[in-house]
């Protein structure tokens, strides 16, 4: 859809591009131990391996999201 734009409010567009991220981080995982982890307090975080990875997806994330038209800023 090049020149069709949608802007979405900053928060719910990063909200949108994490969960895309994550999606693909997770369809994408073999060995889910080497990117997650439990925190002291039983908590689920990622491994650094798990963080740049999901950081690498959630640019992805963005990419996807502006090629469909969807972009962050003013409504």
């Amino acid at each position: 859809m090049p020149g069709n734009k949608t802007y979405i409010p900053a928060p719910q567009f990063v909200e949108l591009q994490a969960s895309i991220a994550e999606a693909i981080l997770y369809a994408q995982m073999i060995d889910q131990c080497y990117y997650i982890q439990e925190d002291d307090d039983g908590n689920e975080c990622y491994t650094e391996e798990g963080q740049e990875e999901f950081e690498e997806r959630y640019e992805q994330a963005q990419f996807i999201l502006n090629d469909c038209g969807l972009h962050s800023g003013p409504v």
